[in-house]
């Protein structure tokens, strides 16, 4: 089932396909803008200079990892760099920290002044439609106005952007607590 079929099947709104797709498109940027992409490939820089590195994003450990370590870190020599081996640092916390291990072929107590990590995240598609399925939902709803009344009714509306930030950092939340 399609992101779109997805949203009209949890909406139930009559607007157009085209409008509908638009806000799709909208608010999936907006995501990707604020979190980086639902799955695929990334390259990320770290200081180091301590013996573990902490990841926002967590590495999906059945794809390949490549990590450069560059020493010192600001010449941007290709001979001031190098590649780690798998015995060279473990992966725990969920894909969430690096360890650099003294034991490995490059050994070392802490991480080089810079490390580049690139490495496919953990595919987070699923938590993504959700999170544009609320965003496009709260787009619909938007009135521009946060109460009314007409004689004894009356209706109050929640904060639309409130209720946006809401779900764009609840996405940022899901993966765990990252302390760094």
């Amino acid at each position: 089932m399609t992101i779109l079929d997805r949203v009209q099947a949890r909406i139930g709104t009559d607007i157009d396909e085209g409008e509908l797709l638009s806000m799709i498109d909208a608010a999936m940027a907006l995501l990707v803008e604020r979190h980086g992409p639902a799955s695929g490939e990334i390259t990320v820089e770290r200081r180091g200079g301590q013996p573990v590195l902490m990841l926002a994003r967590p590495i999906d450990q059945s794809q390949p990892v490549t990590i450069v370590e560059h020493d010192p870190r600001e010449t941007g020599d290709a001979a001031d760099a190098t590649e780690l081996g798998t015995s060279d640092y473990r992966i725990l916390n969920g894909g969430r920290t690096l360890e650099r291990l003294t034991g490995g072929t490059n050994y070392r107590a802490e991480w080089g002044p810079l490390v580049v990590i690139t490495y496919s995240v953990k595919d987070r598609t699923v938590a993504y439609e959700e999170a544009v399925i609320g965003l496009v939902a709260i787009g619909l709803r938007e009135r521009g106005i946060t109460s009314e009344k007409a004689g004894d009714w009356s209706a109050s509306y929640g904060d639309p952007d409130e209720a946006r930030e809401k779900i764009i950092a609840g996405l940022g939340q899901s993966g765990g607590m990252v302390m760094a």
